[in-house]
């Protein structure tokens, strides 16, 4: 979409995570059917090691105004497989 162009990087609030998908909270509306790729930076753990980090691509299944912003239906569409 033309807004995703103009804003190709869009930070949201994760609310829920599953394997299947995630619901967020984003600053501007995403449009029903478009495609993104979600990222999720490595973490620094206890021990001063990163670990994780990952991406996935999925599907906008639902997008609506709420009083935090737009709440963002995502379904996964791949995942990366576990090493």
């Amino acid at each position: 979409a033309l807004p995703a162009l103009r804003q190709p990087h869009l930070p949201m609030a994760l609310r829920d995570l599953s394997m299947g998908g995630l619901s967020d909270i984003s600053p501007m509306p995403l449009e029903q059917g478009e495609r993104l790729t979600v990222t999720f930076p490595p973490q620094t753990i206890g021990d001063g090691q990163l670990r994780g980090g990952w991406d996935a691509v999925g599907r906008v299944v639902r997008c609506q105004p709420s009083v935090l912003g737009y709440r963002v239906a995502v379904e996964f569409e791949s995942m990366p497989m576990a090493a």
